[in-house]
């Protein structure tokens, strides 16, 4: 998967001094959005893991990755959407990170 950077001069804002008024929480979302710094990876609980067993489906490492995203953009209230070939599997990582809000 390539990373698609939201800021155009990605090199000016990673010299900006992170003392300027940012708690943690936003030199996070800033380092994961801005810097391309990897999200930790996203625990499945054990009985949507088993309810996918029961029907033939386990998540491949991209859509793990997919899901950490969708999950990353929740916790930090923006929208973003998944974008790849058709046929990859976007439906049910959308269906996971639905089944892990509610």
């Amino acid at each position: 998967a390539d990373l698609v950077r939201v800021a155009p001069l990605v090199r000016e804002v990673a010299e900006v001094s992170w003392s300027l008024d940012m708690d943690d929480h936003s030199k996070s979302v800033m380092d994961h959005l801005i810097h391309g710094k990897p999200l930790p990876p996203c625990e499945i609980p054990s009985h949507i893991t088993s309810e996918m067993e029961k029907n033939g489906l386990t998540l491949r490492g991209y859509q793990s990755e997919g899901v950490a995203w969708l999950r990353f953009l929740q916790t930090v209230k923006l929208n973003g959407a998944l974008c790849d070939d058709m046929g990859l599997g976007k439906t049910i990582q959308a269906l996971v990170a639905i089944a892990l809000r509610h």
